[in-house]
């Protein structure tokens, strides 16, 4: 093992100090703290080079890492320390550090090159910046944190902020804010160098140049460490704890910033919470900023906004209105605080207005736009207002993580403005609306009127500042616009009024604006309601119900919408091909004006709809609105495209799904009005398809897709897929089936063989080759695509063949019985065609979702899309294959064979089944690369969904009958071996694979909950981002472990690939390897020893144990999660008895991890539990002496279960030590369960049988650890749930004894198929 990252290190205590509330334990951490504090100091700073130490490294020795001993090179070693040092120009024995270290790491052998140093230099920075970031975070919500431990984090944290430090290339002392924003500007000046470097870079590194893939590494962790400076002024800021000459430093630095730079946005961000003069709204008795106030800070500030040419103007305006808010507040708590302020307007208002007027609410909302958003809601809130913003572009604005940072400061300003200066904002509206009828009035009057004056009078800043909250809320979490709909109770508060004032607004310009802010701060259930009750009213506190009038009024609006359909149903416009963009649409029917604002009132509608859903079920029942059908209606009819989008996405809401039948109903009800329409297929039958010839006649020529992309996410939206499903389910409760059985049945086929065509055939398989203006929109097609593919089969049932009689006499009275055939759901479903498309022998679509499989990984981990949706279609695309696998058993064993067998019971839909068809198996069988790169995505770290289905598809081959067969022949193995083995031992990415599934296997080894979660998302896309699935993958892994190394399993198999046997010899000569040992390697057998061996040491001392866990923080595994410790446990014990494996198991075991006599000596007797299962048990354990233990049932036969493993294991070793005639080591053991104390050093004098036989204690003295076992057993169970008798009424003749079955841990449970 190489020496570890110092600050790496730093981080791992500081993270695991919280559970460690010893005073040792934080003393430590203090002293590691203080030892730290000159290597913060000093922060990116590089030794310079030196021509001693140059002649050192060349003479080959020099002393490294401090030490006293002289190290000796060889010339490879001194080659590459002289070309590090001069790529990074700075100090030869600080490089020669840096080759030391990767040397040491390689554990090859191989020679360690200049790449690696360099990525452990810049991984020493990030874990640099991640302990900086830690503390500061720390010190600011010390939750969880000991009151002692607290204050050391906080008095640490405010040394750094506050204490001097040097600032590099001679700039003399200055606080580490300071020195922050230099190392952002010489970062700065390291990107540009590197950018230079990589225009003629080699493709590999040469004796004088990195090559390009190095350089492109090195640019991007320069850019993330640039990132995270930035977000470190803010954290400063943020604390009140950046000083006067910090915050002067920030603005003029961005008066200086180019419109390309990033990092505008971090300090842009620092600044405005520098300069917020009013307390967070979290903490509202908060003290004033200390530098509220301070004269000469005011100084210096309008020096920096006044005297200083700002490279952009607009950032100038932004930073000069969070300014004037400043001074106002100064103002008010000290009208005399003057000094020399001759600079500054005397009017603030005047500050404000030429703030605003120089487009400071434009230019934010530029900003944002700018910055690639993430959400949905702002993607299309941009297209929608014309915003052209570069989504093809490699800069991705910010880091997540900062991102809520960001929109909150300017959140903040907007409030503050509308709070603060609510007259200034009227008085600016009242100016627009006067020059905007003096305009139109004399456009009316002289036609020749000079626009020249119009334009250069007319002003748009309300506009602006409606669409800056507009795109603000779009990205902020649901209900974060609360407080503009409550703030009436607080009469101060002027939001309300602010929301009130806007709905007055007449202005077609102004209402889209108004109906775009309205509808961002409606997202969220909360907000939602309040703005469907703030429409009921009409804008008016005091209107009356639904049928306000006004513009801002859902009866005006609705009637709007009415009033265009009945046009359109009267002219009836013919389809036409128009350009593409603001005129596209119908000559004469809708103008551009009106789409504009009908898509700014369905945007609103939308989100009113699905985040609400009382206002979704009073809208959609509402009969005077008539809102479902009316939309229906003009969707119809040939409208301008993007108005068609909008209309597809506003009836997708209605779609959301309430949990209410009623709900789902009226699903059901708008696919019967879909079909109805003929979007997708006209009625005469000429096959002719409106959407397909919109498709290639109006969206391909311009690369534009917004009406397909809508109405196939229309689609999804309309099918309801199960939210949860466990491993081994295949059925679907039929509450959440939307799709109509019989639908279309009076024009065609019934079912949705039509909307399947459409988006297999002219979406999905024609995708790739369509060429496209935005690179977002391209592969959100794709997605919505391949959404509608998997939830056909997430919603496919087919667990009703369960209860079916399958015999040729019941299928014959299926048919003869006159009524409803029950294969009419099951053939009518989507799920049937697409398996159907998916088994069959030639499948495009197969081939093309296994394509995009193939090339997803890479294209993924280097980010060739630049698109959140690639890996969400990847993700979708493995749960569509886990499905298949799912449902091709009983679809092939069952569904089919019956269809065959019973022509008639297939009746019209018995041409639809293809004769060559078969298993997903055979396929992956004959394609054998594409399985090492579906278990290539559990190395997704980022992506826990797709890592989780990988492990589930893997795990799933590995049971099939196509890959469990031990019958193929590799080179160099004395035997033939598993299938599934012989593929991935022969592939380059096995290594990967293996340190993937390891990795998994050690996520969050201090995760407490004693529960695995045993059902997993079926919508694995759309699960919630922070939800945990470290369970789930930890336990899919281990059920893959433990089924395949079952006695009688095939060997080798899967498992013992993961494990780390040595394939290649035979089971009497297999050795485990040592993974400290030179060219060792981890493998799954080995991190599950680690995990269990944490907590229970090795028996050289008796005290030791208590020792490791105050040094480690953990308990033992079966004390902190007896649930996976038992599966752990369990393997070790199939490991030891499999005829494979047992003897490479059981000696290493013995030899390598002392594993029998530590663990039988840690092992309590009573289960001791964690106290997050104490605090949320499902009863009481009582065991024989009145002992009350509370526990869960299932976290208590967990623990019984794996020490009934334990002891089967010492039981097993007992029997291999008597048999090899090792009587030291058993004698050992037969100590531990009959002597009368925990442990006891080895007695040569007894031998095995003496201590057994002669040995025995007396009968008064007691035989501790085997008597406790046995007394322990001795216990009762007091659930927390007290039974109450049911009265059967429609079960009272089942024979419930039937339905017993025998799970998997060998207890009786009731089985009852649904």
């Amino acid at each position: 093992m190489g020496r570890p990252l110092y600050f790496e290190e730093l981080l791992n205590s500081l993270r695991a100090a919280p559970s460690n509330t010893s005073r040792d334990a934080e003393q430590n951490l203090y002293y590691e703290l203080e030892k730290a504090k000159p290597k913060f100091f000093q922060l990116f700073d590089l030794p310079p080079r030196n021509a001693k130490e140059k002649q050192d490294i060349e003479a080959g020795v020099a002393k490294l890492h401090g030490q006293s001993t002289v190290s000796h090179f060889n010339q490879t070693f001194k080659n590459e320390t002289l070309f590090l040092a001069q790529q990074l120009n700075c100090s030869e024995l600080f490089c020669a550090g840096l080759i030391d270290d990767v040397a040491v790491l390689d554990k090859f052998g191989r020679r360690a090159k200049a790449e690696d140093a360099v990525a452990r230099l810049h991984d020493e920075r990030v874990f640099l910046l991640a302990c900086l970031r830690y503390l500061f975070e720390t010190a600011m919500n010390p939750t969880g944190l000991t009151p002692r431990l607290a204050t050391i984090i906080r008095k640490y944290a405010l040394e750094l902020i506050s204490s001097p430090c040097d600032l590099g290339d001679g700039k003399g002392k200055g606080r580490l804010g300071e020195k922050m924003l230099l190392d952002v500007d010489r970062l700065s000046k390291a990107m540009e160098t590197i950018q230079t470097a990589l225009v003629n870079a080699p493709t590999a590194t040469t004796a004088t140049s990195f090559g390009e893939s190095i350089l492109r590494v090195r640019l991007d962790r320069v850019r993330y460490e640039r990132r995270q400076l930035g977000h470190l002024l803010f954290i400063f800021t943020a604390a009140r704890e950046m000083d006067r000459s910090g915050v002067v430093s920030l603005v003029r630095w961005l008066s200086s910033a180019k419109p390309s730079d990033d990092l505008v946005y971090y300090i842009l961000t620092a600044v405005l919470s520098a300069l917020n003069p009013t307390p967070e709204p979290e903490n509202p008795d908060a003290p004033p900023p200390p530098l509220l106030g301070d004269a000469t800070l005011m100084v210096q500030i309008n020096s920096a906004l006044e005297q200083v040419q700002w490279a952009m103007p607009g950032l100038k305006a932004c930073v000069k209105l969070q300014w004037s808010l400043w001074v106002l507040e100064v103002r008010r708590s000290d009208p005399h605080v003057q000094g020399d302020l001759t600079g500054i307007e005397k009017d603030v208002e005047e500050l404000a207005v030429s703030a605003i007027k120089a487009d400071a609410f434009k230019f934010a909302k530029d900003l944002v736009v700018r910055s690639k958003p993430t959400s949905q809601d702002t993607a299309d809130l941009i297209h929608e207002i014309g915003a052209t913003a570069d989504f093809n572009s490699e800069d991705e604005g910010m880091d997540a993580d900062f991102r809520p940072y960001f929109l909150l400061q300017l959140d903040t300003l907007v409030q503050s403005v509308i709070s603060r200066m609510s007259p200034t904002l009227r008085r600016l509206r009242t100016k627009e609306d006067d020059v905007e009828y003096a305009a139109s009035r004399a456009m009316r009057l002289s036609m020749a009127a000079s626009t020249t004056l119009d334009a250069a009078n007319r002003r748009n800043d309300t506009e602006a500042l409606f669409r800056l909250i507009a795109v603000i809320f779009a990205e902020r979490e649901p209900d974060a616009g609360l407080k503009y709909w409550r703030s009436e109770m607080d009469p101060d508060d002027q939001l309300y009024v602010f929301l009130q004032w806007a709905a007055e607004v007449k202005r077609p310009e102004l209402t889209v604006a108004l109906y775009e802010m309205l509808a961002s701060l409606a997202r969220g259930p909360e907000c939602a309601m309040e703005a469907f009750n703030f429409l009921a009213r009409g804008g008016n506190q005091y209107s009356g119900q639904l049928q306000a009038q006004g513009s801002c009024s859902w009866s005006t609006l609705f009637n709007a919408l009415q009033s265009t359909a009945d046009h359109l149903a009267k002219t009836k416009p013919a389809a036409i091909q128009v350009p593409f963009g603001r005129r596209a649409g119908t000559v004469g029917t809708i103008s551009p004006q009106e789409v504009d604002l009908f898509r700014s009132f369905l945007r609103l509608l939308r989100n009113v709809v699905r985040y609400s859903a009382p206002a979704r079920e009073v809208i959609r029942d509402h009969q005077s609105f008539n809102a479902i059908q009316t939309l229906f209606e003009i969707v119809r009819y040939t409208v301008p495209l993007e108005l068609k989008a909008a209309l597809y996405q506003t009836l997708a809401a209605f779609a959301e799904r309430d949990g209410k039948l009623k709900g789902i109903e009226a699903v059901r009800n708008m696919w019967s009005i879909l079909e109805r329409t003929e979007v997708v297929r006209d009625a005469d039958g000429s096959g002719f398809n409106p959407a397909s010839y919109e498709l290639e006649q109006a969206e391909s020529p311009f690369k534009q897709y917004p009406a397909t992309v809508a109405l196939v996410e229309l689609f999804n939206a309309l099918i309801y897929a199960p939210t949860q499903l466990t491993s081994a389910q295949y059925s679907v409760a039929s509450d959440t089936q939307t799709i109509p059985e019989m639908l279309g049945q009076n024009r065609r086929i019934p079912g949705l063989g039509p909307y399947i065509d459409f988006v297999v055939n002219d979406v999905l398989l024609k995708w790739e080759s369509r060429g496209f203006q935005f690179n977002d929109q391209k592969y959100r097609m794709l997605d919505a695509s391949i959404t509608f593919v998997e939830k056909c089969l997430a919603s496919y049932d087919l667990g009703s063949l369960r209860t079916m009689d399958m015999s040729p006499g019941g299928l014959s009275s299926l048919v003869n019985a006159g009524t409803a055939n029950p294969f009419t759901s099951l053939l009518t479903h989507p799920g049937f065609d697409l398996l159907c498309r998916l088994l069959v022998g030639q499948s495009p679509l197969r081939q093309h979702l296994f394509n995009i499989l193939r090339d997803g990984y890479d294209a993924i981990e280097k980010n060739v899309a630049k698109s959140h949706y690639l890996n969400r279609a990847v993700r979708r695309v493995l749960h569509i294959v886990r499905r298949v696998l799912e449902l091709e058993v009983p679809f092939l064993g069952t569904l089919l064979p019956a269809l065959s067998s019973n022509p008639a019971v297939a009746g019209v839909f018995g041409g639809r089944i293809p004769r060559d068809i078969a298993p997903l198996e055979d396929y992956l069988l004959l394609t054998p690369d594409l399985v090492p790169q579906i278990a290539m995505y559990v190395n997704r770290q980022e992506d826990q969904g797709a890592m989780l289905l990988a492990v589930d598809i893997i795990s799933l081959i590995s049971d099939s009958s196509a890959f469990n067969v031990v019958d193929s022949a590799v080179p160099g193995f004395g035997r033939r071996i598993n299938r599934l083995v012989a593929i991935l031992y022969r592939h380059q990415s096995t290594p990967s694979i293996i340190e993937g599934f390891v990795r998994l296997l050690q996520l969050d080894p201090d995760l407490t909950s004693p529960e695995v979660e045993e059902s997993i998302s079926e919508n694995v896309p759309e699960e919630d981002p922070a939800t945990d699935l470290t369970n789930s993958l930890r336990s899919s892994v281990m059920s893959l472990l433990l089924r395949n190394t079952l006695p009688g399993r095939p060997a080798p198999n899967l498992a013992h690939l993961l494990l780390g046997f040595p394939l290649r010899v035979a089971p009497s000569e297999m050795t485990i390897q040592d993974p400290e040992s030179l060219g060792g390697s981890r493998s799954c057998l080995h991190t599950v020893l680690d995990l269990v061996n944490v907590g229970v040491p090795r028996l050289n001392n008796p005290s030791q144990r208590t020792e490791e866990q105050v040094d480690t923080g953990f308990p033992p595994l079966f004390e902190r999660n007896p649930v996976f410790a038992e599966q752990c446990y369990r393997l070790l014990y199939q490991l030891s008895v499999h005829d494979f494996t047992c003897t490479p198991t059981v000696r290493y075991l013995r030899t390598r991890e002392d594993f029998f006599a530590r663990h039988l000596a840690a092992l309590p007797a009573k289960a001791t539990l964690p106290p997050s299962a104490a605090e949320s048990s499902g009863g009481v354990t009582v065991y024989g002496d009145q002992t009350k233990v509370p526990a869960t049932s299932k976290a208590l036969s967990a623990f019984l279960r794996l020490r009934a493993a334990l002891l089967e294991c010492v039981a097993l070793e007992l029997h291999v030590l008597r048999e090899t005639k090792q009587p030291q080591r058993m004698t050992r053991l037969l100590q531990l369960l009959f002597d009368t104390t925990n442990y006891v050093p080895f007695k040569p004098a007894l031998s095995a049988l003496d201590s057994v036989m002669g040995g025995l204690p007396a009968p008064a003295q007691p035989l501790v650890r085997i008597l406790e076992i046995f007394e322990s057993l001795d216990f009762e169970w007091v659930d927390s749930i007290a039974r109450q008798p049911v009265e059967l009424m429609i079960y009272q003749d089942a024979n419930f004894d039937a339905c017993l079955d025998v799970d998997d841990d060998g207890c009786l449970v009731y089985s009852v198929p649904l």
